[in-house]
């Protein structure tokens, strides 16, 4: 009984160890945030969390300075991000408040560019390609890749799509590349289908 407490005892000692030295190592974090168990933290000063964060195992979260302008990852308040999240952040990448993101989804504002055939691509250089942003009170379904577009308020990401281009508030959008498939009328507060032939609305 004694061996149990201890080891209780112990590792409540580690989480409260982790969770202060991570917190410190951010540029901001707000009170009740949490991420859990990370994969790989790299230029956590360029990050900047507001308050009930949850960023769940094995995330991978990266700020790299390729530039004279300072990368800024920021994620809003109440914002839960899923296992295995991929962010990568150049320059601005920003997730708004009461975001939901799924399992497995990629977030990058930058490319590696490929033009040169003498080289790998790995070898070559990073480029910012846009801002990256996710708005507030989205939903990003597992598989999401969102790389140099943005997100409005409000919109549903299917599971596996590849965002590319900008998708506007209130939207649901699906597909590689993503297009939007349904949109809020605001008058009568329905969802409508959206015509790719014509892009109007459908009832």
């Amino acid at each position: 009984m004694l061996y149990e407490f201890s080891n209780k005892a112990v590792n409540s000692i580690r989480r409260c160890l982790w969770r202060t030295l991570l917190r410190s190592s951010f540029g901001s974090t707000g009170r009740g945030t949490y991420v859990r168990k990370p994969l790989r933290l790299s230029g956590a000063c360029y990050m900047h969390l507001g308050a009930e964060v949850n960023i769940m195992d094995l995330s991978w979260l990266l700020c790299l300075k390729i530039d004279a302008v300072k990368p800024c990852l920021s994620i809003g308040d109440r914002t839960y991000i899923g296992h295995l999240a991929h962010i990568v952040c150049v320059r601005n990448v920003s997730i708004g408040t009461d975001v939901l993101v799924a399992d497995r989804v990629y977030v990058s504002d930058n490319t590696h560019e490929y033009r040169d055939p003498r080289l790998p691509v790995k070898e070559q250089p990073v480029l910012f390609r846009g801002e990256a942003a996710i708005g507030n009170g989205s939903w990003v379904g597992e598989g999401v890749c969102i790389i140099g577009a943005k997100v409005g308020a409000h919109c549903v990401i299917g599971a596996n799509s590849v965002v590319t281009r900008d998708i506007p508030d209130f939207s649901v959008a699906v597909g590689s590349p993503a297009r939007v498939v349904k949109t809020l009328d605001r008058g009568n507060g329905t969802w409508m289908s959206v015509n790719h032939t014509t892009g109007e609305a459908l009832a």
